[in-house]
C-alpha cells in the first residue's frame, strides 16, 4: 500500500512539473502575454550581426528572447535574451564570414511572486536575416605585358561555401563598371587579354555568392594601360624643297586625339619637337631641314588628352643638299637693356637655311649714347637710345647683303637695398648682424654706412654689418646707403646693445606667457603618445611654447642627452623671462658663452663650476642649474621629503635636489623617489622639469619620501 501511494505521488509531481514548464514556456502566446515585436531588422559587418526592433508592449515586457537558425534550412535555437524590457537592439558577433543567418524576437512578462512566478510570451515577430560579408582581397596590382594585362592580388577569406567565386570588373577611362570575368575562389592571377593598346582600364575584384546572396566589399581600383605600338621601318630622304620621312604605322586609332609625334635633331644636337601629324599619316616632308646641315628623326603615337605614349621608333638621318634662298629678316636682338650690362647679340637669319651666310654687328651714330659692340657683344655706359645694325653677309652671292637697323633702349636702374633693421646684443660682445642685406641697381651699386657708431662697419664681402666688442648699453642708429649712378637707396639699421650679466624687473611668475604654437607632428621624432607627448603630459609642448626650447629643423631629439650649455641656456632664458625680458639672446662665439656670462652675472651658476659646457649634463647638474634659475621663494615646499635612497649629504647639489622634491618639480623615478643623480639627463626629461619649474600648478603635490 506505501509502494502504491509513492507511485502515484511521484506520477502527479511529475505531472505538475510538465504542466507547469507549458505554463512557463508556451507555444502561442496568452491573452495575457505582452504585444510581440515588430519591424525586427538586422544589418551586418564583416565580423557582427546587429538586431534593432520596436518595442510595442508598452512597458509591458520583461525582456525579449531571440531565436537565431543559421541558413533558411537550418533549426532555430534560442540564442539570445534581452534582460531588461527597454532594451531593444542587440549585437551578435557569433558568427563566421560568408554564413547567413536568419533571426526572430518575442516578448516575455514575468508575473507571480517570487515563490511563485508566472510567465507570458508574445507570438515572434517576422523573420530577418543577414548575411557576413566576406574580407575583400587586398594588395590588387595590375601591369600591362604581353598579351594583356596582368592581375594579382592577395585572397584574405577562407571560403565556407561551395559556391562563392572571384568577380573582375572593369572600366574603361571614365566609363561604368562593368562585369569582366568570374574566377574560381582560390585564383590570385588573371589575364586581361582583351585589354586594347592606347587605353587605359581600371579594375575591382570582390567576393561573390550568387545563391547566398551575398558579396563583399570591393578591393582598392588600379588602373593600368597597355601602350600602343611603335611606327616602324622609318626612313629619311633628302630631296628638293627638304627632307622626307617615310614610316610603318603599327597602330590602328580613331581617337581624334592620337597622333604620330615627330622630334628632330641637328647633327650631335639635342632632341626637339619637329611636327605632330594625324595617326592615319605615313610620311612627311621637312620643309625646315637647311642645305648641308645632317639631321636625325625619330617618331611615336601620343594621346593629347590621356598622355599615353607609345615607345621611339628607330631613329633615320639625312643631310639637305646645297641651295640657296634669299635672307628675309633677322631675330634675337633685345630692345632694352641696362647700363654697364653686357648683352650677347644672338640674331639669326631667317629663313634659317640660307647658305654660309653671317651676321656683322654695328653700331650707328647717330642717336647713338656711349654704346659699344665687339664682336657681337653690345655694352651702353649711359641712359639713351641705341642704333644697332645688323648686316647679312651673303656667302652664296657675295655681292648681295642685306642690312636691318634695330633701336636699344638703354635705362640706369634704380638701386634697391634690402634686409634686416634691428639687431639686440648683449653689452661687451663682438658680433655680425643677422642676415644678408640684398643690393640692386644698374651700374652695380656702390654700399657704404654713412652714419652711426664707428665700431659699427659695413662689410662688403659679407652683405653685412660688422659689430665690434666694447659698445655701451644703448640704442646706435646706423643708414646704409647704395649708390648707382646719381640714383640712391638708404636703409635705416637700429642696434640695441643690452646689460649682458643683470636681470631687470623686479620678477613674476605671471611673465611666463605663450610665445610660439606647437603643433603636434611637427617633430618628427616626437612619439605624441608617448609620456613626454602632446595626448600625455604635454612637456615637450609647454618647453616649446614658452620659449625655453626648442628642436633641429623638424626634429626634437626627445631621447638625446642634454649638454651642460644647453641646460644653462634654458635657464638664462627662464631668468629673463622671469624678470620681464623676452628669453632671447644674440648669440656670439661660442655660441652659449652670452648664456653662460649672464647665469654666472645674475647668480644661476657660479664661475669656474664647469669647465667643459659641450659634455652631458648628469641629473645632479641640472637640478642644481634649474633651481637657481628662480629665486628660492618660488620653490616653496608642498611635498614631505626628509630622505631619498640615493642622495645623501656627499651626493653633489644634494640641497638642490632636495628643493626640487620639495617643491613639487621632480618626483623620482618609482614609488620610493629614487632620483639617479649621476646619470645623464635626456632633453625629454628636461623639458619636464623646466615645464614644472615655470608652471606652478603642473608641479607634484602630497609626495612624502622618507
Amino acid at each position: 500500500m506505501k509502494t502504491k501511494s509513492r507511485k502515484l505521488l511521484s506520477t502527479l509531481l511529475t505531472v505538475m512539473m510538465v504542466l507547469s514548464l507549458f505554463a512557463a514556456f508556451p507555444l502561442t502566446a496568452s491573452a495575457a502575454a505582452p504585444a510581440a515585436p515588430s519591424n525586427l531588422s538586422a544589418t551586418s559587418t564583416t565580423s557582427i550581426i546587429t538586431l534593432t526592433w520596436t518595442d510595442n508592449s508598452n512597458g509591458d515586457a520583461t525582456n525579449f528572447t531571440i531565436a537565431r537558425k543559421e541558413d533558411a534550412t537550418g533549426t532555430w535555437e534560442e540564442s539570445f535574451r534581452v534582460t531588461s524590457g527597454n532594451v531593444t537592439t542587440i549585437t551578435d558577433s557569433f558568427v563566421e564570414a560568408g554564413k547567413t543567418y536568419y533571426y526572430k524576437v518575442r516578448a516575455n512578462k514575468r508575473g507571480g511572486t517570487l515563490s511563485n512566478p508566472t510567465f507570458e510570451y508574445s507570438d515572434w515577430s517576422g523573420e530577418t536575416y543577414a548575411s557576413i560579408k566576406p574580407l575583400a582581397p587586398s594588395d590588387l596590382t595590375a601591369t600591362a605585358e604581353a598579351g594583356g594585362i596582368k592581375l594579382t592580388w592577395v585572397n584574405n577569406y577562407n571560403p565556407v561555401n561551395p559556391d562563392d567565386f572571384l568577380k573582375i570588373e572593369r572600366k574603361e577611362g571614365s566609363g561604368a563598371w562593368g562585369g569582366l570575368a568570374d574566377v574560381p575562389f582560390n585564383t590570385t592571377t588573371y589575364l586581361d587579354a582583351t585589354a586594347e593598346p592606347g587605353k587605359t582600364y581600371a579594375y575591382r575584384i570582390f567576393v561573390m555568392n550568387i545563391h547566398k546572396a551575398f558579396r563583399s566589399d570591393f578591393s582598392a581600383t588600379i588602373t593600368a594601360t597597355i601602350p600602343p605600338p611603335a611606327p616602324s621601318s622609318l626612313t629619311a630622304t633628302a630631296e628638293e624643297g627638304g627632307i622626307k620621312l617615310t614610316w610603318v604605322n603599327n597602330y590602328t586609332s580613331t581617337d581624334q586625339y592620337d597622333l604620330i609625334i615627330i622630334d628632330r635633331k641637328e647633327g650631335s644636337g639635342a632632341w626637339g619637337g619637329l611636327a605632330d601629324v594625324l595617326i592615319n599619316t605615313t610620311t612627311y616632308l621637312d620643309a625646315t631641314a637647311e642645305p648641308g646641315k645632317t639631321y636625325t628623326y625619330r617618331i611615336f603615337v601620343c594621346n593629347l588628352v590621356t598622355g599615353i605614349l607609345s615607345d621611339y621608333s628607330t631613329t633615320a638621318t639625312a643631310t639637305m643638299g646645297g641651295g640657296h634662298i634669299a635672307v628675309t629678316d633677322v631675330t634675337g636682338v633685345p630692345t632694352t637693356a641696362a647700363v654697364g650690362t653686357p648683352l650677347a647679340l644672338t640674331g639669326t637669319v631667317a629663313p634659317a637655311n640660307a647658305t654660309n651666310n653671317t651676321i656683322a654687328w654695328s653700331v650707328r651714330s647717330a642717336g647713338t649714347t656711349g654704346a659699344t659692340i665687339s664682336g657681337s657683344t653690345f655694352t651702353a655706359t649711359a641712359a639713351g637710345t641705341a642704333v644697332v645694325t645688323a648686316t647679312i653677309l651673303n656667302g652664296a652671292t657675295a655681292t648681295t647683303n642685306y642690312t636691318k637697323d634695330f633701336t636699344i633702349t638703354v635705362t640706369v636702374g634704380a638701386p634697391t637695398i634690402t634686409g634686416p633693421t634691428t639687431m639686440s646684443l648683449a653689452a661687451g660682445y663682438a658680433a655680425t648682424s643677422t642676415g644678408v642685406y640684398t643690393i640692386t641697381g644698374t651700374p652695380e651699386p656702390t654700399v657704404t654706412k654713412t652714419s652711426g657708431n664707428a665700431a659699427i662697419s659695413w662689410n662688403n664681402s659679407t652683405k653685412k654689418l660688422d659689430i665690434a666688442a666694447g659698445l655701451a648699453v644703448g640704442t646706435y642708429p646706423v643708414v646704409i646707403t647704395a649708390a648707382s649712378g646719381t640714383n640712391t637707396a638708404t636703409l635705416t639699421f637700429t642696434l640695441t646693445v643690452t646689460a649682458a650679466g643683470t636681470g631687470t624687473g623686479t620678477g613674476s611668475m605671471s611673465n611666463f606667457v605663450k610665445s610660439k604654437t606647437y603643433t603636434p607632428g611637427m617633430f618628427t621624432d616626437v612619439n605624441e603618445d608617448q609620456w613626454y607627448g602632446y595626448t600625455q603630459q604635454k612637456v615637450i609642448a609647454n618647453a616649446y611654447e614658452y620659449g625655453l626650447m626648442q628642436g633641429s629643423g623638424n626634429t626634437f631629439n626627445p631621447t638625446g642627452n642634454m649638454t651642460i650649455a644647453e641646460a644653462v641656456t634654458i635657464a638664462a632664458r627662464v631668468h629673463h623671462i622671469y624678470k620681464g625680458g623676452n628669453g632671447e639672446f644674440t648669440q656670439g662665439s661660442p655660441w652659449y658663452q652670452v648664456y653662460v656670462d649672464y647665469a654666472i652675472g645674475n647668480g644661476i651658476i657660479n664661475a669656474g663650476t664647469f669647465s667643459d659646457y659641450g659634455k652631458a649634463a648628469t641629473r645632479a647638474e641640472m637640478a642644481y642649474i634649474f633651481s637657481s634659475a628662480l629665486p628660492e621663494a618660488e620653490f616653496s615646499s608642498q611635498n614631505t621629503v626628509n630622505a631619498l635612497p640615493d642622495v645623501s649629504g656627499s651626493t653633489p647639489y644634494y640641497s638642490a635636489i632636495f628643493m626640487l622634491y620639495r617643491a613639487g618639480v621632480v618626483a623620482g623615478s618609482d614609488s620610493i623617489g629614487t632620483f639617479n643623480p649621476g646619470a645623464n639627463i635626456t632633453r625629454a626629461e628636461a623639458a619636464a622639469i623646466i615645464s614644472r619649474v615655470i608652471l606652478k600648478d603642473t608641479r607634484f603635490i602630497g609626495k612624502t619620501f622618507g
